[in-house]
């Protein structure tokens, strides 16, 4: 009876310390693995990221490579077209005969106007000049002195009217800080261009030919002034 007992309590002491010996490396193997398994998606996450985000870089630095190359393209290209269409103004002018040239020269001496080949622009000069509406009540195109204005527009006119075929754009400008700028100022500058177009129109240049145009501020030359630029010959 006393052997049967001692093996009895031999086989429930092995299997206490069979018990003990199982639970403690399982769950001591399973906190680990698990901490293991987590910071290892962690580390897999964070690698992920940073390859994303290189990936990205690359990719906007190539759309930036392309953007720069294809701007200086189309730079080369409006050079190109400057340069051709400013051998065009200057040909038109060379190719002025007998009366037509002798007017442009007299234009050309009364200093009210100037052609710049190299921008395609005829500049209104001295006396054409618009009152500022200051209070902002309004939005007006009135001439300083009228007298002046009329001469000024008569002699671009003439101008204009050697070179039928011209496409030309009447740009409206304004002193404006980019601050200040506004629907006001944009109607200002709209308002002296057409001024000037219906002026030239009545001085016998053709409305077809003619678009006019508002550049307030330093969209224009920020000045209170208006341009006319040949769009094309």
């Amino acid at each position: 009876m006393s052997k049967l007992k001692t093996n009895q309590d031999d086989g429930r002491l092995g299997e206490i310390q069979l018990e003990l010996g199982a639970r403690a490396p399982i769950q001591v193997g399973t906190c680990f693995t698990n901490a293991y398994v987590a910071m290892l998606v962690v580390i897999v996450l964070i690698m992920l990221a940073l390859c994303l985000d290189i990936y990205s870089s690359k990719q906007k630095s190539k759309r930036q490579q392309s953007k720069i190359k294809a701007l200086h393209t189309k730079l080369r290209i409006d050079k190109n077209i400057i340069k051709a269409d400013e051998r065009k103004l200057q040909t038109a002018v060379d190719n002025l005969l007998g009366k037509d040239l002798e007017l442009y020269e007299t234009i050309r001496a009364n200093e009210r106007v100037e052609l710049i080949m190299a921008e395609k622009k005829l500049i209104l000069k001295s006396g054409l000049s618009f009152k500022v509406d200051v209070g902002r009540n309004v939005v007006r195109a009135d001439f300083e002195n009228d007298v002046k204005a009329i001469q000024v527009l008569a002699d671009a006119a003439e101008i204009l009217k050697l070179f039928p075929s011209a496409v030309l754009m009447i740009e409206g400008h304004t002193s404006t800080p980019v601050e200040d700028l506004d629907t006001f100022w944009n109607e200002v500058a709209y308002a002296r261009a057409e001024r000037v177009k219906t002026e030239l129109v009545f001085l016998g240049v053709e409305e077809y030919r003619m678009m006019a145009i508002g550049l307030p501020g330093p969209l224009g030359s920020n000045q209170d002034k208006v341009v006319i630029t040949f769009v094309d010959m």
